[in-house]
C-alpha cells in the first residue's frame, strides 16, 4: 500500500509518498481502507519536531491519529463489525491506504455524514467530552464558561456541558456573538469586551480552549482562593481553566 512517510522532522517537504507493507490487525483490531484521514495541529507539531520530547518517532513513520474508511478485515475476537461497515474513530498511521486500530476505538458512520466529515470528528470530539466529562465534572445547575465556543472542540464541550445539564456560558469573539447564540448555550459572552466580561455573574468552572491573555482576564469570575481553602482544609478540589 500507500503512505506518506515522515522521514526527517521539518516541514511537509519531509513527507514522502512510499510503497510500504500492508497492516494486519492484530487480536481485537479491526483493519480499514482509508477514505479520508483527519489532520490536526498535533500532526504538525509531530511533523516540525515541536513535540519530539513528548511524541518521539521512530523515524521513517507514518503520522495520523483518525480516519473514516471502509473495514477489510477483522482481527480475531472482533465482534459487532463486518467487512465492507463504513466506520470512523481514533486510527493511529492514519495517513495511509490501509490502517489498524483496535475495535474499540471505532463506531460504525451514521448513513448522512460524509466520510470526510466523520475522519474530522474523533480527536476534536473526544478532546472536548474530555473537558468536560473528566476536567470539570459539571453538576445540574453549574455555570460553564467554555472560550473558543465556536472552534471544533468548543463546539462539543459545549454540547456535552449542556448534556449534562449545566448552564452554559459560550465565550465568542464579539462579532461572532450571533453565530455562538445557534449552540443553544444559555448565555454568550464577547471575550473582547472587558465590560461584559466585567458584568458576567461569577461561574463554577472555565472551560478553557483559547489559553493566553484571555483565560488570564476571566480567572477573577471563578473563586480561587475559596477552592484553595478547601483544599488546605482537607477537601478535593478541582480547578479547571
Amino acid at each position: 500500500m500507500r503512505a506518506a512517510v515522515l522521514t526527517r522532522y521539518g516541514d511537509v517537504d519531509a513527507l514522502e509518498l512510499r510503497d510500504v507493507e500492508d497492516p494486519r490487525p492484530k487480536d481485537g483490531e479491526i483493519k480499514l481502507r482509508v477514505v479520508a484521514a483527519g489532520l490536526n495541529a498535533l500532526d504538525l507539531k509531530i511533523l516540525s519536531g515541536a513535540v519530539k520530547a513528548w511524541f518521539p518517532q521512530k523515524l521513517p513513520s507514518i503520522l495520523g491519529f483518525e480516519a473514516s474508511g471502509v473495514v477489510a478485515e477483522l482481527g480475531a475476537g472482533v465482534s459487532g463489525f463486518t467487512v465492507g461497515d463504513r466506520v470512523f474513530g481514533q486510527v493511529r498511521h492514519s495517513f495511509a491506504e490501509e490502517a489498524t486500530a483496535p475495535a474499540t476505538a471505532l463506531a460504525r458512520t451514521p448513513g448522512d455524514v460524509p466520510p470526510i466529515e466523520a475522519a474530522a470528528i474523533p480527536v476534536v470530539g473526544l478532546t472536548g467530552a474530555q473537558l468536560i466529562e473528566e476536567a470539570v465534572q459539571p453538576k445540574p445547575g453549574a455555570r460553564v464558561l467554555v472560550t473558543g465556543a465556536l472552534g471544533s472542540v468548543g463546539r462539543v464541550a459545549v454540547h456535552v456541558a449542556r448534556q449534562l445539564r449545566a448552564r452554559v456560558i459560550a465565550g465568542v469573539r464579539g462579532r461572532r456573538a450571533s453565530e455562538a447564540a445557534e449552540l443553544g448555550a444559555d448565555e454568550v459572552l464577547a471575550l473582547d469586551d472587558p465590560a461584559a466580561i466585567e458584568r458576567l455573574a461569577p461561574v463554577d468552572a472555565i472551560a478553557d480552549t483559547v489559553g493566553g491573555e484571555v483565560i488570564g482576564q476571566l480567572l477573577p469570575l471563578t473563586d480561587v482562593r475559596e477552592a484553595f481553602r478547601r483544599a488546605r482544609d482537607g477537601g478535593k478540589v478541582l480547578l479547571t481553566f
